[in-house]
């Protein structure tokens, strides 16, 4: 079946393979920016989707604790808070025993920095190289260490910014969790 548009194009002597690949193409273009521009937006949004879809996913495993409490008496609100008093002293147990242990590991990883560059520095002995060449590229090394200092407040800007969002993020999961808990029955969850 033909159409004008087809007809049209044929007029200017393209083969009609060509043009089938060619409307194709620019709906297969139209099809895939529209899911970027889908990605881009869930992107924008994901800072409050996470955290909501976390707690609706931890109101729904927890769900049957608060109705355990109600059924011997306690009012679902108090139920609701104890559990998210208990999720919450778990998540900063958790935290600070990854801290405790990276902590207790420090040593070690400057250590082991170290004992790594006193073997680089070795290498460059054993293969022949003067002292002079040796402490000229230690000298490199402190001067790309000053640059990557400068850097270094960058990385405590973004830091920050990082722990914003995230305890944002902890006050908005642990806020909708605490009604998902509470009127989980009334949403049907």
């Amino acid at each position: 079946m033909r159409t004008g548009l087809d007809d049209g194009l044929r007029t200017a002597a393209a083969p009609g393979w060509l043009v089938r690949l060619g409307v194709r193409s620019w709906l297969l273009l139209g099809v895939l920016a529209v899911a970027a521009v889908a990605a881009a937006g869930l992107s924008a949004i994901s800072a409050v989707v996470t955290p909501v879809l976390l707690a609706v996913v931890l109101g729904v495993l927890f769900r049957p604790l608060v109705d355990m409490g109600e059924r011997h008496g306690l009012p679902r609100a108090a139920g609701s808070a104890l559990v998210l008093g208990a999720v919450l002293a778990v998540a900063v147990g958790l935290a600070a025993f990854s801290v405790r242990a990276l902590g207790a590991q420090a040593p070690e990883i400057a250590r082991l920095a170290r004992q790594g560059g006193e073997t680089a520095a070795g290498w460059f002995t054993v293969r022949g190289q003067s002292e002079p060449v040796v402490d000229s590229m230690a000298e490199a090394v402190r001067r790309a260490m000053a640059v990557l200092g400068e850097g270094l407040w960058n990385a405590l800007a973004g830091l920050a910014w990082s722990m914003v969002s995230f305890f944002i993020g902890a006050f908005i999961a642990l806020f909708t969790l605490f009604f998902v808990l509470r009127d989980g029955l009334k949403l049907n969850l």
